[in-house]
């Protein structure tokens, strides 16, 4: 797995650097549905704040910051 992949699928959420868990499927080349089903199945297996739940403020603030980074990047390639 690419190091640099990785790297650029974190984001800044209530101040903690997190991988949502769509990007974490697509780097083990899964579904998302599997991603929270693990988790949920295995929930003792992973550290308290590991997972975090979004609210609507924290979505709304990811899609922008998504859609500029997905906008400058654009740009970048022409």
């Amino acid at each position: 797995m690419n190091l640099e992949k990785i790297k650029d699928k974190i984001i800044l959420i209530q101040g903690q650097q997190v991988i949502l868990n769509t990007d974490v499927a697509n780097l083990y080349a899964v579904a998302t549905k599997h991603i929270n089903q693990a988790i949920r199945n295995n929930s003792d297996k992973f550290p308290e704040g590991y997972v975090i739940t979004l609210t609507e403020e924290d979505k709304n603030e990811v899609v922008k910051k998504l859609t500029t980074f997905q906008t400058s990047d654009s740009h970048r390639h022409q």
